[in-house]
């Protein structure tokens, strides 16, 4: 190639190849998600979340329903930290007489 030549060459810059990848990537992620929920709208026949909501609960009932209140809560991440912390140290013990 001639350096003449190079200067007509189209070279892509680093910046431009990875945005002209990102939106090709994010266009076909979109259209394939909206394929995906349009056609589990169409198998299911429902047109809103709640119907949707209502179907899946037909289909397996509160069998993966995911339980509320039943769970302490905690007032920061050191509460929850010293929680587990306690856990741990009596299941240690128990651990080490089972054996």
């Amino acid at each position: 190639m001639d350096p003449a030549d190079l200067s007509k060459a189209k070279v892509m810059s680093g910046v431009g190849f990875a945005s002209k990848a990102l939106g090709i990537a994010t266009l076909i992620t979109v259209s394939g998600f909206g394929l995906v929920v349009i056609g589990i709208s169409s198998l299911l026949d429902v047109h809103t979340p709640s119907q949707f909501g209502q179907k899946v609960k037909s289909f397996f009932g509160d069998k993966y329903r995911i339980s509320k209140g039943d769970s302490p809560t905690y007032e920061s991440l050191t509460e929850l930290f010293e929680a587990v912390s306690k856990d741990k140290e009596k299941k240690e013990p128990q651990a080490a007489q089972s054996q």
